[in-house]
């Protein structure tokens, strides 16, 4: 039951992985690993409080699953519940300091609480270990909007550019970015490029 549930969620059949991992689990109710793959089913389904009932549930058995605890962040920032989410990331990355990923996840969830500085640092922990993560590159950009560093902002976004050129909202904060420090040509040539790779932008 639990690779049958595994199988489903490999082919987005998430309804069918859910019902499998619960039937693993009316068998077993300490298989942890059941709660954990229930989780990211449901948070892929569109279910992010249920999914943190799953890795909580996990977490119970296997209070040291730095990969449930990177989840369950994920998870509770989707829904905004950013001290919740920090207090996850920080648990898990006490037992994977230099776990690229779950630094760019607690950046976001920093940013998402209105702390740019810590941000900006667990953004540049995260690009210290993987400078290749365009996303990083660009959420530090932001960060650095927000704490009124304009021309830092600007490489950020310019590399983060270099890695994926087609970020319509790369372009958009970068001409943002321009315009704070009145660099009106350079802003007027981002944002058009932000509104033709997303002609539906209205801000």
């Amino acid at each position: 039951w639990f690779y049958l549930g595994i199988a489903y969620s490999s082919v987005d059949h998430l309804d069918n992985a859910v019902r499998a991992f619960d039937h693993v689990l009316e068998i077993d109710r300490r298989c942890a690993r059941a709660y954990f793959e229930r989780g990211n089913a449901l948070a892929r389904m569109g279910k992010p409080l249920e999914a943190v009932v799953s890795y909580d549930q996990a977490l119970d058995l296997s209070p040291r699953d730095a990969k449930a605890l990177f989840h369950k962040g994920i998870a509770l920032a989707q829904r905004e519940k950013y001290d919740d989410a920090i207090q996850a990331f920080e648990k898990a990355l006490s037992l994977e300091p230099e776990n690229a990923e779950g630094l760019y996840y607690l950046g976001i969830a920093l940013t998402g609480r209105e702390r740019y500085h810590e941000s900006i640092s667990a953004f540049d922990r995260s690009l210290a270990l993987d400078p290749t993560n365009a996303l990083a590159h660009h959420y530090r950009g932001i960060a650095l909007i927000q704490a009124e560093q304009p021309e830092e902002a600007i490489g950020a976004f310019n590399r983060a550019l270099e890695r994926d050129a087609t970020n319509a909202f790369s372009h958009y904060y970068l001409g943002l970015a321009h315009l704070q420090l009145k660099h009106y040509s350079e802003a007027i040539s981002s944002l058009d490029r932000s509104i033709a790779l997303d002609p539906g932008m209205t801000d």
